[in-house]
């Protein structure tokens, strides 16, 4: 999901089809982008000019892709064609306005590569393994304008963080994580010190928030007492960091927000199976959005703050016409059904989910509704 500053809401979904879906402030609009097989993995950005792009798994050819909205159409095109190279993409946009892509590649390898587009070709290198090295990765870009993967080391099972320094990567373990699925989401402070958050399950089960300050990380414990899946990181109008997340017991959606001196903790939506696949943002008053997947109603739903209690909107079935077809989603957020992954600033974020509908084009943005 991407919020643009007018409030416009982009979705790119993923299943058995890819499908762009967004909200104009008084409907929904929805067009394919391509077609059977495709969309998996996938993650949404925003471009200079608010029009939206999509990296993705072509599960059919076992390919990376690419799919930019140039204003009238839809410009696809394959960017790694290794097998099985495109898994847990994450989108983002270089201060020149050119895309990257990090992205787990599975099969022989089984190491973390990114993907850079230079103005003429895509330049892809590898950033870390092999040995299943980059799951649930998330990409951003620092604000020199290097960019920075947070992501889980399966392997060895440690969190790490690759940062360009200009002419290599430099590879840090920010903590020991277990060999579980570890849902990283990566921001930077005001500062420009990164931070990750992510789900810790080596002894017990644990919300984490791991921060650099100077050369060294320092861990704390956020939430001890829940199987913290899908994690959502990003820094309010203060500069304090938030967490989203999925209570892996009830599956409910929770907000962690740290205050100056403690974290403080909240139940969003407290029905059970509600909070799979969070995304995390503030609006332009500084209120927490959460989006999510209930996967009991099989609904995406988005939660506002409104400054005194939580307001939630059901927006739409997810598995409509999917054939129960499973995909994945960028950043660290390698869920079932749907997955997210948010950038703060500016609001900006993407979340993946699986539909079955599509919509009729007209010039320069998508369409009325139709299904299919």
């Amino acid at each position: 999901m991407a919020i643009a500053p007018n409030g416009t809401v982009h979705i790119a979904c993923g299943g058995k089809k890819l499908v762009y879906v967004a909200w104009d402030g008084e409907s929904w609009s929805r067009q394919q982008v391509e077609a059977q097989g495709t969309g998996e993995h996938c993650s949404l950005a925003l471009d200079g000019s608010g029009y939206p792009a999509i990296s993705y798994h072509d599960s059919v050819n076992s390919h990376l892709k690419y799919a930019h909205w140039n204003g009238s159409a839809w410009d696809v095109e394959t960017v790694d064609s290794q097998d099985w190279a495109g898994k847990y993409t994450s989108l983002a946009f270089d201060a020149q306005g050119h895309p990257a892509i990090s992205y787990y590649k599975g099969s022989w390898d089984y190491d973390l590569k990114y993907a850079h587009w230079n103005g003429s070709a895509w330049d892809i290198e590898t950033v870390d393994g092999p040995g299943t090295v980059g799951w649930h990765n998330c990409l951003a870009f620092d604000g020199s304008g290097s960019p920075a993967i947070s992501y889980h080391d399966a392997r060895y099972h440690k969190l790490k963080y690759a940062s360009w320094d200009g002419s290599a990567w430099d590879i840090e373990i920010a903590g020991e994580i277990g060999g579980g699925d570890a849902f990283t989401s990566l921001a930077f402070d005001d500062s420009g010190n990164p931070a990750i958050s992510c789900y810790r399950s080596y002894v017990g089960y644990e919300l984490w928030y791991a921060h650099r300050d100077g050369a060294s990380w320092s861990i704390e414990v956020v939430d001890d007492m829940a199987s913290a899946r899908d994690t959502s990181l990003a820094f309010d109008s203060s500069g304090h960091p938030a967490i989203s997340y999925c209570d892996g017991e009830q599956r409910a959606v929770k907000l962690a927000r740290w205050n100056g001196d403690s974290w403080s903790r909240e139940v969003v939506i407290e029905e059970i199976g509600s909070g799979w696949d969070t995304s995390l943002a503030f609006d332009s008053s500084g209120y927490p959005v959460v989006s999510s997947y209930g996967a009991v109603e099989d609904m995406l739903k988005l939660s506002r703050w409104d400054g005194t209690s939580w307001a939630v909107e059901t927006l739409e079935r997810v598995a409509e016409d999917t054939g129960g077809g499973l995909f994945d989603c960028a950043c660290g957020h390698g869920a079932r059904v749907t997955s997210a992954r948010l950038i703060a600033g500016g609001a900006i974020a993407s979340l993946c989910c699986l539909t079955g509908v599509y919509m009729a084009r007209r010039a320069g943005k998508p369409g009325k509704q139709q299904r299919v």
